[in-house]
């Protein structure tokens, strides 16, 4: 006869398990990351490495000034680390994932698509302002330029005399980064929601399970007297718990999910940022809830799989074999066992995560890497979501960065200038761009412009990121 009934549903649910699980997984690891989509690239050619993808990746850092040469990583092979940054491959190579900074082991992951290739300016910047670990290039006792307090009042010059700005990158800004996050953490209460109940069902269909087989053995031992009474007083102050818990998080879920549409000037902007900014406590305890809520759960299973061992131990004592409903049975509490420890070991992640969070000072940095990739991109086309059009008083600013006595950003800082000379002569954007984002020399207006080429050639292929 099949006893196990309804607890026998868990294999149902549990198919669906490992693909939720890695959702939650990439979820907290890349909480800062979302899709961003760029302009094309075109197909690269370069000298040096005979990989078509390592090729692409040499051309678009050659274009850089030449620290870059000794800041990233070229010899991939052999095991020594040199530079700061590494480079590293993305497995997946879906065409969504852009590329990424990783400041705890000073990676740049970069993925086999032109969205991702586009990225990689911006991911520059994001190392170089880098104040973890290591630290980057403006921690540096070679550096000389803005500090963040400098770079914070020119981002909020600019908001405040730059409509579009506002309006577009500081908008775009706060609707990827606040919308994302709110969704993330909404996402994640319904996960844990679901699972929590999910757990909560399973087990208590294993705790009739084993006291019907109890029942059938006609079991008189005080030891079960035991564990029938810790399991009580573990559900009793589970069930208590349970309601105040859901109307405690859905009130704060509903206070975080309300996002703002649009800003009338900079100071109602910034104001915003610092309030999104204290709302991710909302997330910290929402995670270090559903944390307690599964210690508890693990608590509950832990002492009805004891029960369930007391009942095996018994059938085997007086039949003098197993019974397999029974093992199949501790089996999966054992599963579930460790489906929740994983659980718990994922929220705590998230917390950790959102901990470093500050929503304010990442903008900052984030309008700073979108300065620089448009910079460095020759972009002079219209506002979207990851670049913008520079201006003189922009060029300005970045001329003061400065790096062993030498310009930072001087390649570009000229070829940016040249641009913005081509367009008032009616040159297009999208014709400056060619011309010049990769070029070597130009001539225009009988004036000779040289831009030499990085030294930056990689030797053997960049490895893909291992989780």
């Amino acid at each position: 006869m099949q006893r196990i009934g309804s607890y026998l549903k868990w294999e149902g649910w549990k198919e669906d398990w490992e693909e939720t699980k890695q959702d939650m997984k990439n979820a907290w690891k890349n909480w800062k990351k979302y899709v961003v989509l760029g302009a094309a690239i075109p197909i690269l050619v370069a000298n040096g490495c005979t990989n078509k993808f390592e090729k692409r990746i040499e051309k678009e850092l050659r274009k850089w000034d030449p620290w870059i040469s000794e800041y990233i990583e070229q010899d991939y092979t052999n095991r020594k680390r040199e530079g700061h940054v590494s480079l590293r491959k993305a497995k997946n190579n879906n065409r969504a994932i852009t590329a990424s900074y990783l400041p705890q082991e000073d990676y740049l992951v970069v993925n086999d698509n032109e969205f991702s290739i586009d990225g990689i300016d911006h991911e520059i910047w994001h190392s170089i302002s880098d104040n973890t670990g290591k630290k980057g290039i403006l921690f540096s006792k070679d550096f000389e330029g803005p500090d963040f307090q400098e770079i914070e009042k020119y981002i909020i010059r600019k908001l405040k005399t730059d409509e579009e700005f506002l309006e577009k990158t500081a908008g775009e800004f706060y609707t990827e980064y606040t919308v994302f996050r709110a969704r993330k953490i909404a996402e994640a209460f319904c996960i844990n929601t679901e699972y929590t109940k999910s757990f909560l069902s399973f087990i208590h269909d294993a705790y009739e399970f084993f006291s019907l087989c109890e029942s059938e053995l006609e079991l008189k031992d005080t030891r079960t007297e035991k564990h029938r009474k810790n399991i009580s007083i573990i559900s009793s102050r589970l069930n208590s718990a349970d309601s105040k818990y859901y109307t405690n998080m859905i009130k704060k879920l509903k206070s975080f999910l309300k996002t703002k549409q649009g800003f009338s000037d900079a100071e109602e902007f910034l104001d915003e940022l610092k309030q999104r900014s204290m709302l991710t406590q909302v997330s910290i305890e929402i995670l270090k809830e559903s944390v307690k809520t599964y210690r508890e759960i693990y608590d509950l299973a832990t002492e009805i799989e004891r029960y369930g061992n007391l009942i095996l131990e018994t059938t085997i004592e007086n039949t003098g074999k197993p019974d397999k409903d029974l093992v199949k049975a501790l089996n999966y509490m054992n599963e579930t066992k460790r489906e929740i420890r994983e659980l718990m070991e994922l929220n705590t992640h998230g917390i950790e995560n959102l901990k470093q969070e500050n929503l304010y000072r990442e903008f900052f940095d984030e309008a700073m890497a979108r300065i620089i990739d448009s910079l460095y991109s020759c972009y002079f086309g219209e506002y979207t979501q990851d670049k913008l059009p520079l201006t003189e008083s922009d060029l300005k600013f970045l001329e003061r960065f400065r790096y062993k006595g030498k310009p930072m950003f001087g390649k570009a800082i000229s070829k940016y200038r040249l641009g913005l000379q081509m367009k008032e002569d009616g040159y297009s954007p999208e014709e400056i761009r060619e011309l010049l984002e990769y070029a070597t020399e130009f001539t225009y207006r009988g004036k000779k412009y040289r831009w030499p080429e990085s030294e930056f050639r990689i030797k053997g292929r960049i490895p893909e990121l291992v989780n």
